[in-house]
């Protein structure tokens, strides 16, 4: 008997990436999800979809775009999506988190059902901000969800800078 034959069937993907919005920001350099139109998926779908993706067993959902935080209804998708087991990230600029944002999340997620990752390419604004922008806006938003209880992550682009 070989491995193939061994091994568990794949119900569905473990990790899926949904684009909840096409707007942005910035306007980073190297950005992938340019150009942007200001599209945003309507809330309801959204809800469906993750409802489709937690009853065929869907791990993990990161929430991304163009800038997630700039959907008016993403605390809503974040929070049906932990309530119904799957585990959420966002992958987020930073920029757009407020206080009133960081304590919904400390109150109504953990680290076993949420993660926010927010990119930054480097603490030197001089670096940053020549490809991506609002590097001390960014590291202000850092320090503020470091002394929470959010799983914090931070992403960035290795570049010749």
């Amino acid at each position: 008997m070989n491995a193939q034959e061994t091994r568990s069937p794949l119900r569905a993907p473990f990790t899926v990436c949904m684009w909840i919005t096409d707007s942005c920001n910035l306007a980073c350099k190297y950005c992938y999800a340019m150009p942007f139109s200001g599209r945003r998926m309507e809330t309801r779908r959204a809800l469906e979809l993750i409802d489709e993706m937690a009853d065929i067993g869907v791990f993990n959902l990161t929430l991304a775009g163009g800038e997630p935080f700039l959907h008016p209804d993403i605390l809503q998708m974040i929070l049906h999506g932990t309530s119904r087991g799957v585990r959420v990230g966002v992958l987020s600029n930073g920029i757009t988190i407020g206080q009133d944002v960081i304590r919904a999340l400390e109150e109504h997620t953990d680290p076993t059902n949420f993660m926010l990752q927010i990119s930054l390419d480097s603490v030197d604004p001089a670096i940053n901000d020549s490809v991506r922008g609002k590097t001390n806006k960014v590291l202000e938003t850092i320090e503020r969800i470091a002394g929470s209880n959010i799983d914090l992550q931070l992403a960035c682009v290795v570049h010749k800078l």
